[in-house]
């Protein structure tokens, strides 16, 4: 560490880094005793003073992502947002960190800061790095309903009145898609698609909540929206993981590791629950084969055709793989 210490004058040599000197007891503590310290200090009217350290520790190049992280809080504590994305930002630049903490805070400031496309990209990684832990699952539902509204802050009267009456009648949705599938209207569509969006944060039944998903994913599709589609497929993909149509949709969606793991994964996992759903296994012996995994393929196609020789689908696709 470079600066001398605000509070104890020390001058710690770069080797030090590791385990410095507490300037109260002047016993070596390690970055995590060091860091339960400055945590301690802001809770017990020490802030300027935790600031200070926090403020030269982030130099160093063993400087911990929760140290930065507190550092970044405390300027924005102070109003100083700017600072405290900054901060953020030039650690994750020189150090490229996946800390579930530092990424989170990264997507709540530049949320805060009205940089709502950045938001959207280290919400993402953040879901990527840390979205299976089930402790983090109620905030990342709480960033994306904030996504949404952001988008929806102004409501047309018809579009509220719609919401209402479709989360009053939600086993309706999967009619309607079906009726602009067959009879495409570009104004319906998206009408029908702003009142699901606008809508969706009411219902909580996890039944109604794949119905809505489901129904948003293909509206995008016919909106020629596949980035919303691949959103709304991830989405209802955290509440019914084996959903066949949600493998469906993404199978035919360029990847996005920022919103959800690969269309393979959802493919296989919906595969494992319908082994014998043929739509599902020709998807992902396409999806393996325009990803270069043509033995893998190939060998899936091998054992269909095993199973069911004369199967139509199956005999389709050893034409289209041969050609």
């Amino acid at each position: 560490m470079s600066d001398t210490n605000p509070r104890s004058g020390v001058v710690p040599t770069p080797r030090e880094n590791r385990l410095v000197t507490d300037p109260r007891t002047h016993h070596a503590e390690t970055n995590a005793d060091r860091l339960a310290r400055l945590r301690r200090w802001c809770v017990t009217g020490l802030l300027a003073a935790a600031e200070l350290e926090l403020h030269a520790w982030r130099r160093d190049t063993d400087c911990p992502p929760g140290a930065s992280v507190l550092h970044a809080k405390l300027a924005a504590r102070r109003g100083d947002h700017d600072l405290a994305l900054r901060t953020l930002l030039d650690y994750e630049t020189k150090h490229r960190s996946f800390d579930a903490e530092l990424l989170r805070t990264l997507a709540c400031l530049c949320w805060i800061n009205d940089r709502h496309d950045e938001a959207g990209h280290w919400f993402g990684q953040f879901y990527v790095h840390a979205g299976h832990v089930p402790v983090h699952q109620l905030w990342i539902e709480v960033m994306d309903e904030c996504q949404q509204l952001n988008r929806q802050a102004m409501v047309e009267p018809e579009v509220e009145q719609l919401a209402v009456e479709l989360m009053h009648h939600v086993s309706v949705v999967p009619s309607l898609v079906v009726a602009q599938k067959l009879e495409p209207d570009a104004a319906t569509a998206g009408l029908l698609r702003a009142a699901l969006q606008h809508g969706y944060r009411d219902l909580h039944a996890p039944r109604e909540q794949v119905i809505a998903c489901e129904a948003l994913a293909e509206l995008a599709l016919l909106c020629n929206d596949p980035r919303d589609a691949r959103r709304w497929a991830h989405r209802g993909r955290r509440v019914d993981p084996f959903h066949v149509r949600f493998a469906l949709i993404l199978a035919n969606i360029e990847d996005d590791a920022a919103v959800g793991p690969p269309a393979s994964v959802a493919l296989h996992d919906a595969l494992r629950a319908f082994p014998h759903y043929p739509d599902l296994r020709a998807a992902l012996i396409r999806r393996e084969f325009a990803e270069g995994q043509t033995t893998a393929a190939q060998r899936r196609l091998q054992n269909w055709l095993h199973d069911q020789p004369d199967h139509p689908l199956a005999l389709q696709l050893q034409q289209e793989l041969a050609a």
